[in-house]
Parts: structure tokens; sequence; C-alpha cells
């Protein structure tokens, strides 16, 4: 695959927003920005020679329905998106265009778009958590993904996706994708640092499994990058870090290190948003490279989504029990619709966003139910 430089945060970077005259809102300014980036990965994808430039399912036209696309059949998807097209024609288009033309998608309108807002961050710091998920996929014993051992004799597929999420920003900043059985978690986050550029003071939250001196290495070398990382303190643990005494800390730093680790929560719920609000458990693909597609595709979804979030006004209640936010799975709906549907307005869809809101219950706890889940087969999608 070919490798594509990052430019978040470059200072050579310039925006995609085009100057436009007040009638227009944030909504139609990111829905016109995610619209030249799509415009430009299908550019990428021409200058590659995948495609001919005569054909009924352009490059630009499959990108933009692979982030708008919901969990429905492809059929049913493709109605819906308003493309007269077959779903075996749209499986030969997708083997024309490659993963790094998404990747590039989803990159170029996560830096594009951050440009002009506000700076979300802790005490003036951005705050990046990193963390892994798995991506079921349908099972394929010939392809990388293909997991098989003592525990699933049968075998499974699965890709392991990687990503810097921007806990404030709740957006996503970048992101690896690794077969599962060679995933490598502290080398995805590795080749992310070296990759971007850091030009904002940053903080990165680190559960435990990332502790390792190439890990450390990488980060304490890296300008405007500071790291708190979680480890095990026990006969498992580094070397030097079982020699550490356990003493108490200065009151504000124990203070903030609590306060920004238990930001790193946000993550682990960005995870469930990404697969049941924006439609990543409902693949349309079996290859490894049409879910690669979908995971990008995914990640520009949910970040087109959160950036109308961040700018949609919610009327609290003047004596209600609970503030209230915006229902993220309504709002990516909206927003697909908003993606799909040209008559629709940016102020239309923020107005029926805001409408869709739920409760927040703070110091609510559940107990974790832990469960092995399967892949939801293209033959049991509803049709409602």
């Amino acid at each position: 695959m070919e490798r594509l430089e990052n430019r978040h945060n470059s200072d050579t970077q310039t925006a995609i927003f085009e100057e436009t005259s007040d009638t227009l809102s944030i909504a139609d300014m990111l829905k016109r920005t995610l619209e030249r980036t799509i415009t430009s990965g299908e550019d990428m994808t021409r200058s590659l020679g995948q495609t001919a430039r005569n054909q009924k399912l352009p490059p630009a036209t499959l990108i933009k329905f692979l982030i708008a696309a919901e969990g429905g059949s492809l059929a049913k998807e493709l109605h819906r998106a308003g493309i007269d097209a077959t779903p075996a024609a749209v499986s030969q288009r997708r083997r024309q265009i490659p993963p790094a033309v998404f990747r590039k998608v989803f990159l170029d309108f996560t830096s594009s778009s951050a440009y002009g807002q506000r700076n979300h961050g802790y005490k003036g710091y951005r705050v990046l958590a990193c963390d892994g998920t798995a991506i079921n996929m349908a099972r394929d014993p010939g392809a990388s993904s293909f997991v098989c051992n003592n525990s699933a004799p049968k075998g499974y597929n699965q890709l392991h996706l990687s990503p810097l999420f921007d806990i404030y920003d709740r957006t996503y900043f970048d992101a690896v994708i690794q077969p599962a059985p060679h995933k490598d978690e502290p080398g995805a986050l590795v080749e992310m640092v070296k990759r971007n550029d850091f030009n904002r003071r940053t903080i990165i939250v680190l559960d435990r499994g990332y502790e390792s001196y190439n890990v450390m290495a990488h980060l304490m070398n890296t300008p405007n990058v500071y790291f708190v990382l979680r480890v095990k303190h026990n006969h498992s643990a580094m070397r030097e870090i079982a020699r550490l005494p356990m003493l108490k800390l200065d009151c504000d730093i124990v203070d903030d290190l609590k306060e920004i680790y238990h930001r790193r929560w946000g993550i682990e719920t960005s995870f469930r948003d990404l697969k049941y609000s924006a439609g990543l458990v409902n693949l349309h693909g079996k290859r490894d490279d049409f879910v690669e597609q979908e995971i990008y595709a995914a990640l520009t979804a949910f970040n087109f989504t959160s950036r109308i979030v961040q700018e949609t006004v919610v009327q609290q209640p003047t004596d209600g029990l609970y503030a209230y936010a915006v229902n993220f799975k309504m709002a990516v709906t909206l927003c697909k619709e908003f993606l799909n549907n040209p008559n629709m307005t940016g102020k239309e869809v923020m107005q029926k966003i805001s409408r869709h809101t739920i409760p927040i219950r703070p110091g609510r706890q559940d107990e974790r139910n832990l469960r092995a889940k399967g892949f939801g087969w293209f033959t049991y999608r509803i049709a409602a």
C-alpha cells in the first residue's frame, strides 16, 4: 500500500474551506470540505491508473456512498443513496480503489475541518488517547486476517484498528489497521507518532500494554509530546519500574494525572459509537481491503458527525433534573442523510440534531458484560 504522509497541524497546511457567504452554516461548510477531499481522493485514484474516466460509478460517488452507507443490505443502501448500480458493480469498482485513497480522504478531511476550530484540550494541551479494537469480518481462510488457534479451531477473520483519538475534540486524529494475527499496538503507536507533526503541545494517554522502551523513547524524543502511561508494578513489570518506590506525589500533579487518565475512557465509548452508531459492525464486503475501506469511511463519517454535533446548540430545561446532550446515534443517521440529500441544508440538519437528545446521568456504573461477538452476515440484514 502506498504510504501517505499525514499532514496534521503542518505549518504549510492550507484549509480546504472556501470563502462562503454568511448564509452557509458550519454544517454546509463541513459538507463542502468533505466533498472536496472526496474529489481529491478520486484524483489520486485516477493518477494511479486504476479507473477509466468514462464510467457509470466514478470513484467519488463510490467513496461518498461508503461514507454515508448504513447497516442495510448493499442493494438497499444503493437505493437509499439514489445510485443506479448493482451490488456486483459496486464490488467491481471497489477493487479499483486502494484503501490508501480512503485513508487520504479521512486524514485530509480531519486536518482541514479542524482549521479555524476552537482548540479543545486540558489546560492548553491537546489530549490524545491510543488503544485498539477488533473489527469482525466474514470468514475467509485464505485472507491474511484469518485467525486459527486452539481456542477457535474453526478460525475467524479479524482486523485490528489502532487509532489516536482526540478526547476533548471527540474526533479521530490518525489510525493504523493491521491483520489480527499480526497486530502490534505499540508498533502502531510508534508509526503514528513518527508520521505526524505535533506543533501543538500534546499529551498521549496510554493504558497497560504499551509499556516498552521503544514506545517511551519515541514519545520522549518527539517535540511537544508528553505522555501518561499506566504500567504494572509487580513481578511482571519492566525491571526499572518494578524498582521504583511507591511514594506520594504532589497533590496538583496527582489531580492532573487522575483527570487525564480518567478521560482516557472516552476512546472506549468512541469505539462503541464507531461500531454501533457509524455502522462498522455491518460491513458490506468480505475482502480485507474492502473492510479497510469501510473502516476509514466510518472514521470519516464519525469525524464529520462529531464536528457538526460540536456546533449544534442543545436547549437545556430550566427546571429539569438532568442536563441533555445530543443523541450521537441519531446525529450520525441525520448527517448521512445530509450527505445523500442535496436539498437538505446545514441549518436544517443541525435543527433536527438538536431535537434528538439524551439525558446526562453522571456517576452511573454497570458491570462490563464481556462476550465474544461474531460477524453480522449479509443474508440477515433487515429490510426496514
